[in-house]
């Protein structure tokens, strides 16, 4: 079995079987968990493990071919994406649903490793909708703590590796793409998949806690530097203002004396 309705369907067959079973004196529905829920859990991880296995191999043949075109995107990274994604975190503030699951955060489309790397795991959780089974609960969360602490060490060896002296090629945009995608990993990335993760298993409590540092992430200091250059420059203007005024009334009043003395 290679998906999970099916073994939901199995799962209920034997059930169903065990309770008949029941009533000679054999019933094994206690024994049940013990042979379907391993099956469960490596359905849910082989889909994670997919998912960075080929962002891993995208990252490699991007070195070897010395171009950083396939890790960045112009789509999702421009300004005109940033108002959407805004509106869109405000509607979810308001909503008042912060503990379900959540949409991918909008700067993924400007990293279409990364973006594939997180629909590898939201496959895979799709997958707890067909047969959520409570005893894999503690396995789910270890499994993805070991898988988002592997996706981490893939990315610093790729950085490791375009830093190193003397490496050619496309060498610049390489460094840029591997600190951009260890920043977009750590602030976004990996709270969203914690949180789906928890909004999965229907811990809203702890799902709502990983979205909002994913939240706090996305409101980047650069725009609050913005707001206040602003505030700077509006202050500065009607300072200079005042100053043209000042200018002006004493001019007037040179002018008035001149025309007293004649």
């Amino acid at each position: 079995m290679e998906d999970a309705a099916s073994l939901r369907d199995a799962l209920e067959a034997s059930v169903f079987f065990a309770n008949s079973m029941g009533r000679l004196g054999g019933d094994f529905t206690a024994q049940l968990p013990k042979q379907f829920e391993p099956k469960m859990h490596e359905l849910v991880v082989s889909f994670w493990k997919n998912g960075s296995q080929q962002l891993g191999d995208t990252l490699k043949i991007c070195r070897e071919a010395g171009t950083a075109v396939p890790l960045t995107s112009l789509v999702g990274g421009g300004e005109e994406e940033e108002e959407p994604e805004s509106t869109s975190a405000a509607s979810t503030n308001a909503s008042g649903d912060d503990g379900l699951p959540q949409p991918p955060p909008r700067q993924l489309m400007s990293v279409p490793p990364l973006a594939r790397l997180v629909n590898a795991h939201l496959a895979g959780l799709n997958e707890l909708r067909r047969c959520l089974l409570p005893g894999i609960f503690s396995l789910l969360r270890q499994s993805l703590e070991e898988e988002l602490v592997s996706i981490k060490a893939v990315l610093q060896a790729n950085e490791k590796v375009v830093m190193t002296p003397g490496f050619r090629k496309d060498a610049a945009a390489l460094r840029a793409a591997a600190l951009q995608y260890q920043q977009i990993f750590s602030d976004l990335v990996q709270p969203y998949l914690c949180g789906s993760l928890e909004a999965a298993l229907g811990n809203v409590a702890a799902a709502a806690s990983h979205y909002q540092v994913l939240r706090d992430n996305q409101r980047t200091p650069d725009k609050e530097d913005d707001n206040l250059q602003e505030g700077e420059g509006t202050e500065g203007n009607e300072a200079g203002d005042g100053d043209g005024d000042i200018e002006e009334s004493e001019q007037g009043a040179e002018i008035k004396e001149s025309s007293t003395d004649a």
